[in-house]
């Protein structure tokens, strides 16, 4: 049997091979967009907004244009000495910090897949707060997933 390749049966099977090639692309692509989140969480804002409610119940109102900062040094100052109130501060809003950076980090490996199991929440989405109630809590507010913090 003779077999004859024409120039135009080349082109047919290099326009095979690049639409094959762009077809494995969009698979690992989509494979990849499995695995995106949409995160919301800023748990520094989230203890601001509850200290400030905490002044706001004990009637004192907190200027316009504090920082973060001003805003811990002022609630630690009402109930400790000026060197411990500011390291306090500090240490609360680094540690804030710390475990939002701990959970992007570990988001993937570990802390979806224990949210999946334990809450059978199943989307993307994920939104973490930190709250006080009955201690230091974050808690994911789609699945209502909660990691103690003491």
């Amino acid at each position: 049997m003779l077999h004859v390749t024409t120039k135009s049966s080349l082109r047919v099977d290099n326009r095979i091979k690049q639409f094959n090639d762009i077809l494995d692309e969009l698979t690992v692509q989509i494979g990849a967009l499995e695995h995106m989140y949409e995160i919301e969480m800023d748990l520094v804002a989230d203890w601001i907004s509850v200290v400030k409610e905490v002044f706001r119940g004990g009637g004192i109102v907190l200027e316009d244009g504090l920082t973060s900062e001003d805003i811990a040094q002022i609630y630690f100052l009402q109930s400790l000495p000026d060197e411990e109130a500011i390291s306090l501060a500090q240490q609360t809003l680094q540690k804030l910090q710390d475990m939002e950076q701990v959970i992007q980090t570990h988001l993937e490996s570990t802390i979806v897949p224990d949210i999946r199991q334990r809450t059978g929440y199943e989307g993307n989405q994920f939104h973490f707060s930190w709250v006080f109630d009955q201690g230091e809590h974050i808690v994911e507010t789609h699945s209502e997933y909660r990691i103690p913090l003491a």
